[in-house]
């Protein structure tokens, strides 16, 4: 498959040809976003992805100011009747025409996405504070230069109060609610493609992984001891897994962290305040359940949230949110589990990949996948039928909101 550049220089010459609207220097940035914050190659275009590039990427991500919108479509259009006509279009990416009709959509709400200060990034938000201070990276002149001068916008940010800071980031705020903190209800407000509640929210209540959090709930009940880190004691810890048929207690594990079956589901009801840790036990509180179907999904977005930090600390983190675009159920690419470990390894996502017939990390690539299927795998994300594995609308929400919240090189504010 052609590099970027490359196709930006063969699809100029085909627009020229035909006499359509094609202005590169949009694309490039549109290809940009997406390959360096979702995964996403030049040549791969899934449904839903669009919206999600016009919506929430470019406003979070891109250059300050609103673009041509109609230029963009335009140009966007070309691309991908380009990328069709001419067999480069990757397999599981929706039609031309379909792209269109989704870009012309969100191209009515760009504008405004552009301008709310709620959607923007956190190098985006530091980027345009450092123009309000006089530090611009934009005439740089050395990548050392560059370091030099972001370190200044940062060191001048950090010096702010931190409430301050904190009105300067209102989408963080918002983002931060849409997890599981006060205001659950404003939660969808911060993006504009997430799925319907009602579609979304059946797949996480009739999970595996929801039936288990509530054996775990009630059997907390008025009160189990816990150690001074907050997990259960290792006595009362061993209880929880034969009364949850979490497996068998292994005798090397000196803590209830050590149990991933019973920490992963301790974590998840910790972190949506379904158990409360106090000085010396925890005590359930059935009442937070929720309720709505707006409220599940925010519940399982705030279980993720505590679930993916987890699996960054087992390092099987990396395949989900480009599995879970790759598979969205709607105009998606269901894959075959079989098939599955092929296509990670030559995602462009995978920092493992490499040759092809890599004896070294090859291994190590499928092992990371199995371990995020695993890890991930009772949470509703998917179903798999025929060996198919095929996204649910819950998949794509999360996918959504890992998109916008763990970008790839892992840079958070402080404070």
């Amino acid at each position: 498959m052609s590099n970027p550049e490359e196709l930006l220089e063969l699809a100029q010459a085909w627009a020229t040809q035909r006499g359509r609207t094609f202005a590169p220097e949009l694309v490039d940035t549109a290809i940009r976003l997406r390959d360096s914050y979702d995964g996403l190659e030049a040549h791969r275009w899934p449904a839903r992805t669009v919206e999600h590039l016009m919506l929430v990427r470019w406003p979070s991500h891109g250059p300050h100011g609103v673009p041509d919108v109609a230029a963009l479509v335009a140009s966007l259009d070309t691309f991908w009747r380009f990328l069709r006509s001419t067999g480069r279009m990757a397999g599981g990416s929706a039609e031309p025409a379909a792209l269109a009709q989704e870009a012309k959509k969100a191209g009515k709400r760009m504008a405004a996405a552009c301008t709310d200060d709620r959607n923007f990034g956190s190098n985006k938000i530091l980027l345009g504070f450092g123009e309000e201070i006089g530090v611009t990276l934009d005439d740089a002149t050395s990548i050392e230069e560059v370091q030099e001068r972001f370190q200044r916008i940062t060191d001048a940010w950090n010096a702010l109060p931190i409430d301050e800071r904190r009105r300067r980031t209102p989408g963080l705020d918002a983002l931060e609610a849409e997890a599981g903190a006060e205001g659950v209800d404003d939660g969808y407000e911060w993006t504009a493609d997430l799925s319907e509640p009602a579609t979304s929210a059946p797949h996480l209540r009739a999970s595996e992984f929801v039936a288990t959090l509530r054996a775990l709930v009630d059997w907390v009940g008025a009160g189990r001891e816990v150690t001074s880190t907050g997990a259960l004691r290792p006595v009362i810890a061993r209880a929880a897994v034969d009364a949850l048929g979490l497996g068998e207690w292994d005798r090397s594990w000196r803590s209830a962290m050590d149990c991933l079956p019973l920490h992963r589901l301790w974590l998840a009801a910790v972190g949506t305040e379904l158990v409360e840790l106090r000085a010396t036990k925890a005590v359930a509180h059935p009442e937070a359940w929720p309720t709505s179907d707006r409220e599940w999904v925010a519940f399982g977005l705030a279980a993720v949230h505590e679930l993916y930090d987890l699996a960054i600390y087992e390092g099987v983190e990396y395949p989900l949110t480009e599995l879970l675009f790759e598979i969205d159920g709607h105009q998606g690419a269901p894959k075959k589990r079989s098939a599955v470990a092929d296509w990670w390894w030559q995602s462009p996502g995978n920092p493992l990949a490499g040759p092809e017939h890599d004896a070294v990390m090859r291994p190590i690539s499928d092992d990371t996948l199995a371990g995020c299927l695993e890890f991930f795998g009772d949470l509703g994300l998917w179903t798999e039928r025929a060996g198919y594995l095929i996204g649910t609308d819950f998949g794509w929400d999360c996918a959504v909101y890992l998109a916008a919240t763990h970008s790839p090189d892992g840079q958070e504010f402080e404070g």
